[in-house]
């Protein structure tokens, strides 16, 4: 058997007479945010996400901030806990990953808003921006060819 590590530290193993196996990459999932809750993720630890829908998924879940900018968000950030936001946050492609945990209604979360599924994030993280275009609910990024 030959043990496997994934990229983002699972693992598998897989005979050796599997060797072709051995290129395949567990997809990156992604979720479609407007900014500047993509922001709020990575940098203000943002760990709920309010959604009108729920999720089986767990796990690393890459943050795709879309091209449409959520300015009554970016004024309640600023008004109710006093965020200083950037001016030039990026739009349009992947700013960052998280782990989703769980998906449930009562997350005890300050981000948690009422009658809406809460998706249990941790660990966010900010990645090097990686243009491409999103999508709605979950999906999973092409790779560059």
């Amino acid at each position: 058997m030959i043990k496997v590590r994934f990229s983002d530290g699972d693992f598998n193993y897989f005979k050796s007479s599997d060797l072709e196996l051995l290129t395949v990459q567990k997809p990156r999932i992604a979720l479609t945010i407007k900014q500047p809750w993509a922001w709020a993720i990575t940098q203000l630890n943002k760990n709920v996400e309010n959604r009108n829908w729920a999720t089986d998924y767990r796990g690393l879940l890459y943050v795709h901030a879309g091209k449409a900018y959520d300015k009554v968000g970016h004024q309640w950030l600023a008004e109710a806990i006093g965020a200083t936001i950037p001016t030039d946050l990026p739009c349009g492609g992947i700013v960052g990953a998280v782990e989703l945990v769980d998906c449930r209604r009562d997350a005890e979360s300050d981000w948690a808003m009422p009658d809406q599924w809460h998706w249990c994030l941790e660990g966010a993280r900010s990645l090097p921006f990686e243009a491409m275009p999103g999508r709605l609910k979950l999906w999973q990024v092409k790779e560059a060819s």
